[in-house]
């Protein structure tokens, strides 16, 4: 009997010794690509970081050497949650700091339960309860970004030009590029534009369009019209992003001069995919848009309006 009490006790120190890395295994292992294309799947994969240190701060709170403590429950739980944005890149996905802040307030949250259900004073547990708005704050755009990209596909080849709340959903600043944009009455004529404001100050302000339709293939030129509304001069460039590019930090540019009356630019979408010549760039699988200003010398606002896609011969309705 002791020697089967034994093993049992092996057994489930075994079992114990499992659980966190099984915890932690969702952080590090590569999204299959056809999930990670997903914008929905995406998306709610990030729920993952706000459940799962919970999880195992109730693990190390309950079970092992820091057990009924928990602060180092708490502590270790984030670290080790944290720690795994690090081994992410290894396996092509992408760390980022706005996880490891919903990494703390799901490590925060449990420690919130576990203050209420120990009895321990509200002042401990009421304002960590308060971490639970990171879920709502991560998800409150959801619906009108699915709304937004069914959208953009139903209207496709058109890619924008922003006459629709919907429309303008999609658009958000460039990724560090300082600046800001907003949207304004077009001034010689009906709809709406989508303006870019920079200055010297900012490295490249300019605006992103995510949940572009992905196929981009079947069109052989990209074509907006562009103006210089205040200051200048300006340069404008066009930056699309593939698939394997947003991993590999690698996409196709070209820039364009830009005028102070309203003009019509036409980048011609193979010469662009010929600029990157490490690899195929693959115009079937786009990820992203970005227009952006370089080498802005004052202040400068610049607008956009009524982005589509085009062929240079459009096919005939029959033989000839």
């Amino acid at each position: 009997m002791p020697e089967t009490s034994e093993k049992r006790k092996i057994t489930f120190r075994t079992w114990l010794l499992a659980v966190p890395p099984l915890l932690i295994l969702p952080f590090v292992v590569p999204i299959p690509e056809a999930l990670d294309k997903i914008y929905v799947v995406r998306t709610f994969g990030s729920l993952f970081h706000f459940v799962l240190p919970g999880l195992l701060v109730a693990f190390f709170h309950r079970f092992g050497r820091f057990r009924g403590r928990l602060l180092p429950s708490v502590l270790l739980a984030f670290a080790l949650s944290a720690g795994a944005e690090i081994a992410q890149s290894l396996v092509g996905r992408h760390p980022r700091l706005i996880d490891a802040g919903v990494d703390l307030s799901g490590a925060l949250f449990a420690a919130g339960v576990i203050s209420y259900r120990g009895g321990r004073p509200r002042a401990v547990y009421i304002p960590l309860l308060l971490f639970l708005a990171a879920v709502p704050w991560l998800f409150w755009k959801v619906p009108g970004n699915i709304v937004a990209r069914r959208d953009a596909a139903d209207r496709f080849p058109l890619i924008a030009d922003f006459d629709t709340r919907t429309d303008r959903v999609l658009w958000d600043l460039g990724s560090n590029g300082g600046g800001r944009f907003g949207f304004a009455d077009r001034r010689d004529g009906p709809g709406q534009v989508i303006c870019i404001f920079g200055g010297p100050r900012d490295p490249w302000p300019g605006v992103a369009m995510h949940g572009i339709p992905r196929d981009w293939s079947g069109w052989d030129k990209l074509v907006f019209e562009a103006v210089i509304a205040e200051g200048g001069p300006a340069r404008l460039a066009v930056r699309l992003d593939d698939y394997q590019g947003i991993k590999e930090k690698t996409w196709c540019v070209t820039r364009v001069d830009l005028d102070r009356t309203w003009r019509r630019y036409e980048i011609d979408l193979r010469d662009l995919a010929a600029g990157l010549e490490s690899r195929i760039f693959r115009l079937d699988d786009l990820s992203l848009l970005v227009l952006y200003l370089v080498d802005v010398e004052t202040d400068v606002t610049v607008c956009i309006d009524n982005m589509t896609l085009e062929m240079d011969s459009p096919p005939t309705g029959g033989d000839e």
